[in-house]
């Protein structure tokens, strides 16, 4: 037998190996979601419709067709709906906060112009007052949160450069966690990580009027793709470790 491996190799070929072992999963039901992550999800959305309607697998929160999104969008070996159209969305008015903790995340693309304002993951209205918004900013075209809540506190976290390919697939996730009074983000190609977080001390409820979750377009751009989505309410969104944990449960970290 002809020895491959030459001395000295073993690092390389452990890393490969511990690469190959990570490979990101996509869980299809709640049960082995949070088997992964240790997070019970109130919400998980495939995007594997034909058609229609985003359905939620494990809740009821199912998200309304605006416009005309593209489905059976492939892209590095998965199936999503493409925002292609300024205008194009799913959402609905569900999964409200409150006063309360919760988180949203999804696997997405980010697609067109790579600098423009692009939208995640929102629970938001035409004016973005109150919110919850993690999108790619304005000027910058970096990850950024927004919250806003019923009364005058508004948080906006921009200027972090994210390192990684944001044209590739994104595990991106915003935090709502009351328990410690922060906004956290993360945001990974599974080889670049970036974390955002901030102060929401003194914030009151974060319903309002005309809000609605969902993914694509509210008040900036669609023009991204999204092949998983999930939501958790409540108490069990929270700790300063959970984007973490799910991140790493999923196998993006």
């Amino acid at each position: 037998m002809i020895d491959l491996l030459a001395y000295g190799d073993e690092p390389e070929i452990a890393l490969l190996l511990e690469s190959a072992s990570r490979a990101a999963a996509y869980p299809a039901t709640g049960t082995a979601f949070t088997a992964l992550t240790g997070t019970t999800l109130t919400s998980l959305y495939l995007f594997d419709e034909a058609s229609g309607d985003v359905l939620d697998k494990v809740g009821a929160n199912n998200l309304t067709t605006v416009n005309t999104p593209t489905y059976a969008y492939a892209y590095q070996g998965r199936t999503g709906i493409h925002y292609d159209a300024d205008i194009d969305a799913h959402r609905a008015d569900v999964l409200a906060l409150g006063t309360g903790s919760g988180l949203y995340g999804a696997v997405i693309r980010k697609t067109g112009d790579t600098t423009a304002a692009r939208n995640i993951v929102q629970r938001t209205n035409g004016s973005n007052d109150p919110c919850v918004i993690l999108n790619f900013a304005v000027t910058s075209g970096n990850p950024q949160i927004i919250v806003r809540d019923a009364g005058a506190n508004a948080l906006l976290v921009d200027g972090a450069t994210f390192a990684g390919d944001t044209t590739s697939l994104l595990l991106a996730m915003v935090q709502i966690d009351k328990s410690t009074n922060t906004a956290r983000a993360l945001v990974t190609d599974g080889r670049q990580l970036l974390e955002l977080s901030g102060s929401i001390a003194g914030f009151g409820s974060l319903d309002g009027a005309s809000q609605t979750f969902g993914f694509g377009n509210r008040v900036q751009l669609g023009q991204t793709a999204a092949f998983y989505g999930f939501a958790v309410v409540g108490a069990g969104a929270e700790g300063s470790s959970r984007l973490r944990d799910i991140a790493r449960g999923l196998g993006w970290l």
